[in-house]
């Protein structure tokens, strides 16, 4: 059943994304597999510069935590007092 959800909702969604890529794009395009053939066949994404595969957790996750640690002390605050007006 879950595969059969996910296929009535994938479907759609693609033909609205070919539909609309196709339509700002001028022609018939699909641009998840633009995607794919540019950074994967073509090796495109190496004029832009290549990351080791630890970069996420080193420095993008550093990103994320910072930001975590700048709301959680508000979404404390603000969880706290609605919970006393309750």
């Amino acid at each position: 059943m879950f595969v059969l959800s996910g296929f009535l909702v994938a479907v759609p969604m693609l033909m609205i994304s070919v539909a609309a890529d196709s339509w700002f794009y001028g022609k018939l395009t699909f641009t998840p597999w633009n995607f794919v053939k540019f950074n994967v066949i073509d090796e495109g994404s190496d004029a832009f510069g290549v990351d080791p595969w630890h970069v996420f957790f080193t420095k993008i996750m550093q990103d994320y935590i910072r930001a975590l640690l700048l709301i959680l002390p508000f979404s404390i605050i603000i969880y706290n007092y609605i919970a006393i007006r309750k």
